[in-house]
Parts: structure tokens; C-alpha cells; sequence
């Protein structure tokens, strides 16, 4: 038996479908959860109550300080996007305590303080990681500005990753 291309295109891209949208806890209209309670900011900026940016897409990437490959990835991020206000970018700390997680960020560089600036704790059992899904560190999510999730990041972002955050 010869199968032809196109039914063996259709195949691989249905089975990749259904193991995409399949992955527990993610739908195709799957929302950015809120935080059970608004969680504090690093700095003495505001709380994050979950609330996404108004640019077309957001970044939140959940890290912790033990994590070495969540520096990496958050080093990529801002340089990326920090001088652009058409993409957002929030991380949430899974560390232990403020104290801890402030530690990570070092000698307080420029790079440093915008991420700073950008941070929140979730010292709640790593509640609201759980809520999204979150099942290992560097994690990342890209919501639009509705709330909805575009893609999960597990590890470390791919080229096209980065070509998908730094174009829009």
C-alpha cells in the first residue's frame, strides 16, 4: 500500500493538532488564570492581579533563582523587548521569600533593575504557577491582549520563538 504526500501530511499535522491541544489544562481558547490573591511586586511597585498589558502580546515567564536556565531566559526577554512597548513582559518568581529571589539579580545592573521591575512573588505553594500549567522552570506563556494564551514555552525559547515575540 502507497500512501500519497497529502494524506500523509494531513496525518502528521492532525497527530501534531491533537498533541497540541490535547496537553492537559491548554485549549485553544485557554485564558492567562489570575492569581488567587494579587501577588507582590519584587520592588515597591503595584501588585500583579494578572492583568496582561495592552500590547498585542505579553511575556510572563515564571523563574526561580535556583533555576540557572530562567537567568538565560530572562537576559533574552529584555534585551529583546525592553525598549518596545508593543510587547509586555512580567515575571513571577517561584523563590521562597523576596529576600531569596532578589539575591538572584546580582550587582543591580540596568538589565538587572528592568527585570527587577518587572517581578512578582508567588510564595503560595507556587499556587498561581499551578493554575497555568506551569510543570517545570525556564516556563513561559504569551497571551494577547485578550487574556489568551498564543503558546506555552517549556525550557529554554527557540529561534522561532524569539522571532515570534521579537515580531510582534
Amino acid at each position: 500500500m502507497i500512501l500519497s504526500r497529502s494524506f500523509l501530511r494531513t496525518l502528521v499535522t492532525s497527530l501534531i493538532a491533537m498533541a497540541f491541544f490535547s496537553h492537559p489544562g491548554f485549549s485553544a481558547t485557554d485564558l492567562l488564570k489570575k492569581p488567587k490573591a494579587p501577588l507582590p511586586s519584587l520592588n515597591a511597585g503595584p501588585s500583579f492581579a494578572g492583568e496582561t498589558s495592552k500590547a498585542p502580546l505579553t511575556v510572563v515567564q515564571f523563574w526561580a533563582s535556583w533555576c540557572t536556565g530562567c537567568g538565560v531566559v530572562m537576559g533574552q526577554m529584555t534585551d529583546l523587548i525592553s525598549n518596545r512597548t508593543d510587547v509586555g513582559y512580567v515575571t513571577v518568581s517561584l523563590d521562597e521569600s523576596k529576600d531569596v529571589a532578589l539575591k538572584f539579580f546580582g550587582n543591580k545592573s540596568e538589565k538587572a533593575q528592568q527585570a527587577i521591575a518587572r517581578s512578582y512573588l508567588d510564595a503560595s505553594g507556587a499556587s498561581y504557577a499551578e493554575q497555568n500549567g506551569v510543570e517545570s522552570l525556564p516556563y513561559l506563556i504569551l497571551v494577547d491582549k485578550q487574556g489568551t494564551i498564543v503558546k506555552r514555552i517549556k525550557g529554554h525559547p527557540s529561534k522561532t520563538d524569539l522571532e515570534l515575540i521579537s515580531k510582534k
